[in-house]
C-alpha cells in the first residue's frame, strides 16, 4: 500500500509497498494493513510506525492530525512530524 506523511510545510515520508502502519487514533491504537476499508480518524500525538516490504520499521514522532485510508493509500496529515532514529 502507499503511505505518505506530511505537514503543512513539506512531505516528511512517502513510500509504496508498505505492509503496516501503526498509530494512536482518537478511539485507540490502530494498525492499518493492505486492503483496509476506507477510514478517516484523528491522530493523537505520539509515534507512528511504518513497516516496509523489506520488514524494516520506520518510526516518526507526530503531533495531532488526520489519518485517511482510501483505495489502498494511507495519508497522514499532521501539524508537525519528525523521523526517529531506528
Amino acid at each position: 500500500m502507499k503511505v505518505s506523511l506530511a505537514t503543512p510545510d513539506k512531505v516528511i515520508f512517502k513510500m509504496d509497498g508498505v505492509e503496516s502502519v501503526k498509530l494512536a487514533a482518537h478511539k485507540g491504537n490502530v494498525e492499518i494493513l493492505p486492503r483496509h476499508t476506507n477510514y478517516i480518524s484523528l491522530i493523537l500525538p505520539g509515534e507512528v510506525s511504518v513497516k516496509a516490504s523489506d520488514q524494516s520499521w520506520k518510526k516518526f514522532e507526530v503531533s495531532d492530525g488526520i489519518a485517511k485510508v482510501e483505495s489502498g493509500a494511507v495519508s497522514l496529515l499532521c501539524t508537525s512530524a519528525k523521523a526517529l532514529s531506528t
